[in-house]
């Protein structure tokens, strides 16, 4: 069974509050708000989140799924239900965008909700392994807003990675069932 971590990132381009105007805030620590509307301006209705903060998967994982996770504010965006995105991530290693997943929101909803786009079986159309996640160009991309009506496309308050992995098992010992009874000596693995 693969075992999920989250991921962090430090730093955003466009949407908007972004580092441009002051504020990652939106991004790091879920203290502010982030939007994402093609309609009001166009550098809005693009952005990137990078700069991960920390190197916690285990360099032999190996990745069976992604998940980038956010946290939509309940903001009611106008009076049209629904608005469109994409989302895409920028694999380093091999300098190409993964596949695109296109994700719905629902611009009357006025309570928070987390939006997760991929799942912990969806590897994007790449391969993954940690260096791939730490290289220097890796970043998520939104973009491609639809929306349908005077509103918001989407309102969010923070966003993180979510990757599921199985540990390598090379060099355990794994029993599935039965009992090891060790009455003296030395087990040498």
């Amino acid at each position: 069974m693969a075992t999920p971590i989250n991921l962090f990132f430090g730093d955003m381009d466009g949407g908007y509050p972004n580092a441009a105007n002051g504020s990652t805030s939106a991004i790091t620590n879920d203290s502010n708000t982030f939007f994402l509307d093609a309609g009001k301006n166009a550098s809005y209705g693009d952005m990137e989140v990078y700069d991960l903060q920390t190197s916690i998967l285990p360099v032999d994982a190996t990745i069976t799924g992604i998940e980038v996770r956010i946290l939509n504010s309940g903001y009611s965006g106008g009076s049209a239900g629904s608005s469109t995105f994409d989302c895409e991530i920028f694999h380093g290693i091999d300098s190409q965008y993964s596949n695109t997943i296109s994700t719905e929101v629902d611009n009357l909803q006025t309570s928070p909700e987390e939006i997760v786009i991929g799942d912990s079986t969806q590897l994007w159309g790449k391969t993954w392994t940690k260096a791939d996640f730490y290289h220097s160009s890796f970043k998520v991309h939104f973009d491609n807003m639809v929306e349908n009506g005077p509103q918001i496309g989407l309102v969010g308050t923070f966003i993180y990675m979510r990757v599921y992995y199985e540990a390598s098992t090379s060099g355990l010992l794994k029993l599935d069932s039965g009992l090891v009874q060790l009455n003296s000596g030395l087990i040498t693995i």
